[in-house]
């Protein structure tokens, strides 16, 4: 999840999320277990290019972990409501790429290209940092730090 927090109270939100997205889970499973494998991690996106990075990152975790083979085919994802298939319980933001229908092309191609493997993990590894930070690759920086994912 992608979100904003411009009153700086997102560990608390995610706390309530995950405590009541829990409880209901347990209970209409009727699971005793833990429903979530540990606490959320949050990462600060200091620049539009590592918006973009985290953007494309996690519309394409289905299709990198083999539920789906493009991005729009993911069931629980909000992308078919960006496109406009499907209603959205939840709000989400305005996101300037999908303004036009040619954006919109654009955009979904980028998103099932698939990067190469070592630039997702630069991502994965630069997300679980408190200020996203991609790593530098043989003492230089990274491709990354000038072209999206």
């Amino acid at each position: 999840m992608i979100a904003r927090s411009p009153d700086a109270n997102l560990s608390a939100a995610m706390k309530y999320f995950m405590q009541e997205t829990s409880r209901e889970i347990t209970y209409t499973s009727d699971r005793i277990n833990m429903t979530y494998g540990g606490r959320f991690h949050r990462s600060l996106l200091s620049s539009p290019l590592y918006y973009l990075h985290a953007y494309k990152y996690l519309y394409r975790n289905p299709v990198m972990a083999g539920l789906c083979s493009r991005v729009e085919d993911y069931k629980y994802s909000s992308m078919p409501a960006l496109l406009g298939e499907r209603w959205l319980d939840v709000p989400i933001s305005e996101d300037h790429n999908w303004e036009s229908l040619h954006s919109r092309a654009e955009t979904l191609l980028w998103l099932n290209k698939a990067p190469l493997l070592e630039n997702a993990e630069l991502v994965r590894r630069a997300l679980r940092k408190s200020v996203f930070k991609l790593t530098r690759v043989e003492k230089r920086l990274s491709s990354l730090e000038e072209h999206p994912l």
